[in-house]
């Protein structure tokens, strides 16, 4: 796991680097050294962050788009139209076709 695929992962499940810390057990200071790549992640963390947090069983967090999207894009839609949309988005994710 990179520097960028913990920070996808991170706000994928939309936490503060504090947090995600606490989850993991680490402090907020770690993270953001992870995030900015001054330290490496040691494997052990590795393997609890994707335990904590799946982002699919093929998928990784490169991968993944950036969460956010519907809601910021779409903000001025019907309340329908974003249900829709997220589920449309979260399919994507998960069996990998492209969100239009």
């Amino acid at each position: 796991m990179d520097r960028k695929e913990l920070k996808k992962i991170r706000k994928l499940h939309r936490l503060t680097q504090t947090k995600f810390a606490e989850k993991i057990g680490v402090s907020r200071g770690i993270v953001a050294h992870w995030e900015i790549g001054k330290t490496p992640i040691p494997e052990l963390v590795e393997e609890k962050i994707r335990q904590e947090f799946p982002v699919g069983e093929s998928r990784t967090a490169r991968e993944i788009p950036v969460v956010g999207y519907v809601s910021a894009a779409h903000a001025s839609r019907s309340n329908t139209s974003l249900i829709n949309d997220a589920s449309r988005f979260c399919h994507c994710i998960f069996f990998g076709s492209s969100f239009p």
